[in-house]
């Protein structure tokens, strides 16, 4: 099941975008970073959830332009690697680009 992420998911979130390669944080540091970004104005985050555990996430945000058009664009994408090939991914970019779609942006 797809679902906005919440602060409470901070940690889940952390220990995926590990696959991504980056560093682990604290998990302070993890929540805080993932609450400023869920109380933008400008950015979403969703994950993927199968009983009780995040299995991927997905941060997209608009990207505002001056001289040409606005988009969305993906700012990260995490899927657990014992969960991948079963379309989780492609479920959270869907979720993006309807996000995207909703205020005729993009998505990129």
């Amino acid at each position: 099941m797809i679902r906005s992420a919440t602060v409470q998911d901070s940690i889940q979130i952390n220990r995926l975008s590990q696959y991504l390669g980056y560093a682990e944080v604290t998990d302070e540091l993890a929540r805080s970073r993932l609450e400023l970004t869920l109380n933008s104005g400008r950015d979403r985050v969703w994950v993927f959830e199968n009983d009780a555990r995040i299995l991927g996430w997905i941060h997209a945000f608009v990207a505002a332009r001056v001289a040409s058009d606005s988009f969305v664009e993906i700012g990260g994408l995490a899927v657990d690697p014992v969960s991948r090939k079963q379309g989780i991914g492609r479920s959270l970019v869907n979720q993006a680009r309807l996000w995207a779609n909703q205020y005729h942006f993009n998505l990129r």
